[in-house]
């Protein structure tokens, strides 16, 4: 559904969404006189008028960020590395493959990939349709990538919530763990893998929320998969940054992956920063928060530290709000500016 200003005329307020709203305004103001964390978005920045920080606190909830974390702003704002001695450190590509793995060993199973550099994982997408340029394209109905981006390169998709019934020998699978749309790994994942297997039907997945996730173990060790993406955009970096990393089977890699897929001093960032931070930093670190404010909301957590469950009458700040488009569900809110601003809302609202 397309929100509208007809829309917010028309909502019938309870008391959660004006604090909610509230909270929003607060928020706005305060990050207009930089004393909030805000995104590195345009839509994030507006004139300072009451109707810009009106405008931006009506859909403050609908931005897909990372949080804001303070630890992490301390590490890329005092970050100082030699940029010429990383680039020439051939090494470096090595390194990310065994540390990575080890990084993510509780939440990975990789025993048949190798971890490369990633530009961004639109490039890793394009070079997983180029490869399976004559298959046509599934995607589940609550995927983040939008069909309207494939047709743009003239790639033939289908979008649909019964993947095993649109799946068949010329297919390929592109695949969000979690689900952008409900921030849940499906329980089909094993039936889905299993007809890939048996149709040799290739499989790419996304999982650039993975870790915001309690720990999932997830065997990626099929017969079908050979891409993994791994943005850290929505966890450990900020999307002006593009880290990331991306597995490939053994088997597919290729010269020209090693060759192509450099950006040595990136990949040095990674590296540094997982020596600094768990992979579940930022789960274990606001999981509490998640609690608390869900208490607060009466709203129902999901299996992701940062969303939570609305009722229809908070759907005016659903997460996919502006991708209602696209087909994705609209009962997701997105806590992050809750976390980040706790302490002032705390002291704001006697909470």
């Amino acid at each position: 559904m397309k929100y509208t200003e007809k829309h917010w005329t028309g909502l019938k307020r309870s008391k959660t969404f004006d604090f909610l709203l509230e909270s929003a305004i607060l928020i706005c103001n305060s990050q207009q006189q930089q004393k909030s964390p805000m995104g590195d978005q345009h839509w994030d920045y507006n004139d300072g008028s009451w109707e810009g920080i009106y405008g931006k606190a009506r859909n403050l909830y609908c931005d897909p960020r990372a949080i804001r974390d303070q630890e992490l702003i301390k590490f890329y704002s005092n970050y100082s590395r030699n940029i010429l001695e990383s680039s020439n450190d051939i090494n470096l590509q090595k390194k990310l493959n065994t540390n990575i793995k080890a990084w993510l060993k509780d939440y990975y199973k990789l025993n048949t990939f190798d971890c490369l550099p990633q530009v961004s994982t639109q490039n890793t997408i394009i070079d997983f349709c180029l490869q399976n340029k004559n298959r046509n394209i599934i995607m589940h109905q609550e995927e983040y990538w939008q069909t309207q981006w494939f047709d743009s390169m003239n790639i033939k998709t289908t979008k649909t919530k019964k993947i095993v019934d649109a799946i068949d020998e010329n297919s390929a699978l592109i695949l969000d763990l979690p689900l952008r749309g409900t921030m849940e790994l499906p329980t089909w994942t094993d039936e889905v893998f299993d007809l890939c297997d048996k149709l040799q039907v290739p499989v790419l997945l996304d999982t650039a929320y993975l870790l915001l996730q309690d720990n999932p173990l997830v065997d990626f060790d099929r017969k079908c998969i050979t891409h993994i993406c791994c943005a850290l955009s929505k966890t450990f970096s900020f999307n002006g940054m593009s880290l990331g990393f991306k597995f490939k089977k053994t088997n597919l890699v290729s010269k020209y992956d090693l060759y192509y897929a450099q950006n040595r001093p990136n990949v040095q960032i990674i590296l540094d920063l997982i020596e600094n931070f768990s992979c579940r930093y930022i789960f274990d670190k606001y999981a509490p928060l998640r609690s608390k404010w869900c208490k607060i909301l009466n709203l129902q957590a999901t299996s992701s530290v940062k969303h939570a469950h609305i009722p229809k009458e908070l759907q005016w700040f659903n997460a996919s709000k502006f991708w209602y488009n696209n087909g994705l569900s609209q009962n997701l809110i997105d806590l992050t500016v809750l976390y980040e601003n706790d302490a002032m809302l705390t002291n704001y609202w006697s909470l």
